[in-house]
């Protein structure tokens, strides 16, 4: 792969990138849910979540439970899903060395999430980025072309000169469309299978930040 220009900002997706383990968590709370009620294979489920997960989760578990008679279920599910009670999400442990890297170049960065209000909940990142690198998209769906105008209006920034780190290709197909430089993020949900479909709309791939780290290096 070419060696990565230096971006003015990078948007960074929360789960499946800043914590891999996250998104398998949340779809196995989410079927631990769902089978309370009525049995549903967790590979369909997942099949099901990897076209919709680039909307807000409430949009997602709104859409899935009453298209399965649920209806009534949906506050308490994403109430449950949400509180993250005893779910082990994990950093990724490289993923503090590459906001040093960006610290260092005064590249700007931002974690570019519906689940803004979630990822504050761990202290571990708000102590070590602060409050104001967090950016709320208001279960704005990432798979819509209007998502990134309009952050690029609020953020008073140029897509053209930002990257986006993201999991999920659909997602990754919007931004490049605003001329983004686009980085896939690999992980048991989102694999080189998904990648390929999207290819055209994804300038690199990559399975860790260390990846990323040495793509800016060269």
């Amino acid at each position: 792969m070419n060696p990565i220009q230096k971006p003015e900002m990078i948007l960074i997706d929360f789960d499946g990138v800043i914590s891999k383990s996250s998104i398998l968590f949340n779809i196995k709370y989410f079927h631990r849910f769902i089978n309370q009620y009525t049995p549903f294979p967790l590979k369909a489920l997942i099949c099901f979540l990897k076209s919709t997960l680039c909307f807000s989760m409430q949009h997602t578990i709104s859409f899935f439970l009453s298209s399965i008679g649920l209806e009534d279920k949906i506050l308490e599910c994403y109430q449950t899903i949400e509180s993250y009670d005893n779910i082990p999400v994990k950093i990724e442990d490289d993923f503090y060395q590459f906001l040093d890297f960006c610290d260092r170049n005064l590249i700007h960065y931002l974690i570019y999430s519906s689940r803004d209000q979630s990822v504050k909940k761990f202290t571990e990142i708000t102590n070590r980025i602060g409050n104001n690198r967090t950016y709320d998209l208001n279960g704005r769906s990432k798979a819509n072309y209007n998502t990134f105008s309009e952050t690029a209006k609020e953020l008073a920034i140029d897509l053209n000169k930002c990257m986006y780190i993201d999991d999920m290709p659909l997602a990754l197909r919007t931004g490049k469309l605003h001329g983004i430089t686009t980085v896939m993020m690999l992980n048991d949900i989102f694999t080189l299978e998904d990648y390929q479909i999207f290819s055209n709309f994804i300038d690199y791939k990559i399975n860790s930040f260390t990846e990323l780290l040495s793509l800016f290096q060269n």
